[in-house]
């Protein structure tokens, strides 16, 4: 069985299929700071609640905006497909994004 799906441009990468580590010049979505927004690129499949995570539409392509940042690594709240979620400063390390350009 395939952990990828074909397309007419090319292949997609499933989130979460076995892929050991995230692409390349993706970062751990805990390292952006309030206001910056960025694009999901991978979820460590290994994770205890990458399933959850999918779930809430932490996937690759799911554009997301970091809305507040806790001092101390504590908890971020983080808008993404029109919902709001906090996460864990541990458990955003385990979701890669690729930063998208802030609207002027």
């Amino acid at each position: 069985m395939s952990d990828s799906v074909a397309l007419s441009s090319g292949i997609l990468s499933l989130a979460g299929s076995g892929e050991l580590e995230p692409p390349q010049g993706a970062i751990p979505l805990n390292t952006l700071n309030a206001g910056q927004q960025a694009k999901v690129a991978w979820v460590h499949s290994n994770h205890p609640f990458a399933a959850r995570f999918r779930d809430l539409g932490f996937v690759p392509g799911s554009k997301l905006s970091v809305r507040i940042k806790a001092p101390f690594r504590g908890p971020v709240e983080y808008e993404v497909r029109g919902s709001r979620f906090c996460l864990r400063y541990k458990d955003a390390e385990s979701i890669y994004v690729h930063l998208e350009p802030n609207p002027s």
